[in-house]
């Protein structure tokens, strides 16, 4: 086998960068070296594999921490998250955890309050064991950015391959957003690598 080859890319674009390789890459074989422009880049290994295209990153811990202070605030009147972790520093990632089969689509964005209580991009999470032994779903909140909820995120999923590693090694995501799609990711020492795609206006309406 080779080795996997070098695309070039940011942590904004990752999900943009699977739609870009599974529209343009061949299907079989190892990806040839390309550059996707954009952000800061940084050298991102991708491979295809049983039909996928997956992305290699360096893997990124994150840190137990207990829920903070003022985070009904956050999400006033609905349930509340049971377990926090952080990852990276003061702008980097809250992982909020709610209750086992927990339905995200519950959770009411929060507002441009959350620049007072947090620099952190908001990461919502719930495993789902009645849906499947790796499932979980997720919602991504960063209105501090100018991000009310992203679509789908691969920067939010390394944080959640990290965070749930104590269950699972792999993971199958669906992300709670309006647009939806799916994430997958393969968790290793070092690295994690996650594939996932947006579902389009037509699937949606294919699925209707």
């Amino acid at each position: 086998m080779k080795p996997a080859q070098n695309a070039q890319s940011c942590g904004t674009q990752q999900g943009t960068m699977e739609h870009l390789f599974h529209a343009f890459m061949p299907t079989t074989g190892d990806v040839p070296a390309h550059q996707i422009p954009g952000g800061n880049p940084c050298l991102v290994k991708c491979r295809l594999r049983e039909g996928m295209t997956w992305l290699q990153f360096k893997r990124i811990n994150t840190e137990p921490c207990p829920l903070r202070a003022r985070l009904e605030a956050i999400f006033p009147d609905q349930p509340q998250a049971v377990k926090s972790a952080t990852s990276g520093p003061e702008r980097g990632y809250l992982a909020l955890q709610w209750p086992d089969d927990f339905d995200l689509k519950h959770i009411t964005p929060p507002d441009n309050g959350l620049s007072n209580w947090s620099q952190r991009a908001i990461i919502c999470t719930a495993a789902q064991p009645s849906t499947g032994t790796d499932a979980i779903t997720l919602r991504y909140f960063a209105s501090q950015y100018g991000v009310v909820e992203d679509t789908a995120t691969g920067s939010a999923m390394r944080v959640l391959a990290d965070y749930w590693s104590h269950r699972y090694a792999r993971l199958t995501a669906a992300p709670c957003s309006p647009v939806g799609g799916q994430l997958l990711s393969v968790l290793s020492p070092e690295h994690v690598e996650i594939d996932g795609r947006c579902m389009t206006a037509h699937t949606r309406a294919s699925n209707a």
